[in-house]
């Protein structure tokens, strides 16, 4: 048997925790994915950490190891962008979203069935209907095909507990971003600083990303920002703010949000 990827200590409890409840997931779909979860338990390096490449949720690496003379494929789970863009109420189900994901990719690997193309940034039908097998809801997007957005209502009561476990185990956050106003010039007050250097606008980014990996954007003034949330229509995802996004008016356009948590975004 090939255990798991052993992550940093601080990462340790959610990792295991995803792991086991993405096991009980795979196994609790047995009826019509047979032996998926023997082979994501013995053939699997299951890894979390908080990288996050191309803004990835997730990826499955096919036969990316070998141990013992023997191939093993890898599932790769990048907390940080779900710790980054997803509301707490609703991270422990996109973890296992992500997880169900690249679990899909995995059935369609040991059965030879190809479910991706464009440099597996394209996912086809197949990859559509193992995904809803394993309850999963989709939907298409243009240039990637398609899409999962989210847990379908007969698998969130059904992976009811494995949900309330993740989210337990998931008791680490990443820091706010910080907002900094930068000093006005000699003699100016400190009310009219501060009024210069509020953001006037704001980016955002989706679930969404396109073709080459991109995520979708839209930018607007901070007060229409403030009225309430923005909703995508294609990925159904709440649009949410990115480092150095909001921007200050006048000729500098410099951005006034910082963050301590280096290359994460």
């Amino acid at each position: 048997m090939i255990g798991p990827a052993e992550p940093t200590e601080a990462l340790l409890e959610v990792h295991r925790a995803l792991h086991r409840r993405l096991l009980s997931a795979t196994a609790m779909r047995a009826d019509v994915m047979p032996g998926l979860s023997e082979v994501l338990r013995d053939r699997v390096a299951f890894q979390v950490s908080l990288e996050r490449p191309r803004r990835a949720y997730a990826e499955f690496c096919p036969d990316s190891l070998r141990v013992l003379k023997a191939d093993v494929c890898e599932i790769r789970v990048f907390i940080g962008q779900t710790l980054r863009l997803i509301e707490p109420d609703d991270r422990a189900a996109q973890l296992l979203r992500s997880g169900l994901h690249e679990a899909a990719h995995l059935w369609a690997f040991i059965n030879g069935i190809k479910d991706v193309s464009r440099g597996a940034r394209y996912h086809n039908n197949r990859f559509g209907q193992h995904a809803v097998a394993l309850g999963l809801e989709v939907t298409r997007v243009p240039g990637l095909g398609v899409h999962t957005v989210g847990l379908l209502d007969w698998a969130r009561i059904e992976y009811a507990d494995l949900l309330v476990d993740i989210d337990r185990a998931l008791v680490m956050d990443l820091p706010a971003p910080v907002m900094t106003v930068e000093p006005g010039p000699e003699g100016e007050s400190d009310d009219e600083a501060v009024a210069e250097s509020l953001p006037r606008h704001v980016t955002a980014i989706c679930h969404c990303v396109d073709p080459a990996g991109r995520p979708r954007r839209l930018r607007m003034s901070a007060g229409s920002w403030r009225l309430g949330p923005v909703v995508c229509g294609a990925c159904r995802g709440t649009f949410r703010p990115v480092d150095g996004a909001m921007s200050i008016g006048g000729g500098s356009g410099a951005a006034v949000v910082a963050s301590d948590q280096k290359g994460m975004g």
